[in-house]
């Protein structure tokens, strides 16, 4: 896999939300929100009382997330199904397709923890970089790619091994990440307020 970052200036960058932000308020002055229920979690163990990434696996119709452990709740009717723990400081979680495996970042110890789907338990861990945060699925290139935002890299994954193959140098501290689906990884870098562009099949 060969490295290729792409750098946009932050203002071109925030020209663009701009546009976008306009265009998601015209669309809502059509579209009326309303809470539908509130569902309690109760305090995550060790005092780490914090959301960061919430997750939706469509799929499974489970909503994901929460501080020291990773609650996992029904989308449709609220309950509560289960909880992964044992982390120091969760931030991100993913499922790639066919998702036997979940991976799950921790940013205080420094790695990925891999758990299965189905019994919600930690079956492995993956030795990634300080302050592990941000994680997506890539599925043009089938891998999974953690970002460490003190580290200024990026690990990436091969999810049916649990290994990292490659680590590839940011610039800057990542935050952020979306895959297009289509081989390309955009990744904030959010010290030099630019955005990343990474070919992930090459």
């Amino acid at each position: 896999m060969r490295q290729k970052l792409l750098y946009c200036s932050g203002r071109m960058a925030c020209v663009s939300m701009l546009v976008i932000a306009l265009g998601m308020l015209a669309s809502a002055q059509s579209v009326s929100y309303h809470l539908l229920k509130k569902v309690p979690l109760g305090a995550a163990p060790g005092g780490g009382e914090y959301f960061d990434y919430l997750m939706a696996d469509s799929g499974a119709r489970r909503i994901v997330s929460h501080g020291t452990e990773v609650k996992v709740v029904d989308a449709d009717t609220g309950a509560i199904i289960g909880a992964i723990t044992g982390f120091k400081k969760c931030h991100g979680i993913v499922v790639p397709e066919a998702g036997a495996k979940g991976f799950v970042t921790d940013g205080d110890a420094g790695k990925v923890l891999v758990f299965n789907t189905k019994t919600l338990k930690v079956t492995g861990e993956i030795k990634t970089a300080e302050d592990t945060d941000s994680i997506i699925y890539d599925p043009a290139s089938k891998r999974v790619f953690a970002f460490n935002g003190d580290s200024h890299s990026a690990s990436v994954i091969d999810p049916e091994s649990a290994t990292v193959v490659k680590t590839l140098e940011m610039g800057g501290g990542p935050e952020f990440a979306v895959a297009d689906g289509k081989g390309t990884v955009f990744n904030n870098i959010e010290d030099k307020n630019e955005v990343a562009v990474i070919d992930s099949r090459l």
